[in-house]
């Protein structure tokens, strides 16, 4: 695992494979969600800023751990992809996961992946899992 701000730049340490990769907070992380972001506030015309009740009560309702679950074709690609979201550079656009940009020392939360060769399925069953037993998504995963 490495911290995002770690990352960011390096993006060699990353596999360019397929899997899932998660957003952890620290141990003794303080949970502190802002009003802004620092990434993009736009995506397609539509804000990237969810409401601060909703992240506090998924993070109260979760595992206090996981923050985001996400998929990729090509990890590399796609944390890169990423982080640079987070960082408002030129050249990214991933909207998924973008409430982690709206909580307060993101780049010093943890990235952990695993390669998979079914990504897709496998963060389905990573997703249902973790709805079953808190009965919410991560923090930054929405599904309706």
């Amino acid at each position: 695992m490495l911290l995002i701000k770690e990352l960011h730049n390096n993006y060699e340490k990353i596999p360019k494979t397929g899997g899932v990769y998660f957003i952890l907070a620290p141990d003794n992380f303080i949970f502190m969600p802002m009003e802004t972001t620092t990434g993009r506030p736009l995506y397609k015309g539509k804000s990237t800023l969810y409401p601060l009740n909703d992240l506090k009560n998924k993070w109260e309702s979760g595992d206090k751990k996981t923050l985001y679950i996400g998929k990729a074709n090509c990890l590399r690609d796609r944390l890169k992809a990423y982080i640079k979201w987070g960082y408002n550079e030129s050249g990214s656009a991933h909207r998924g996961g973008s409430a982690i940009w709206q909580i307060k020392e993101s780049y010093n939360l943890l990235v952990k992946w695993e390669e998979h060769s079914l990504p897709l399925e496998y963060e389905k069953e990573l997703l249902e899992k973790y709805y079953k037993n808190y009965s919410v998504y991560p923090v930054a995963n929405w599904r309706n």
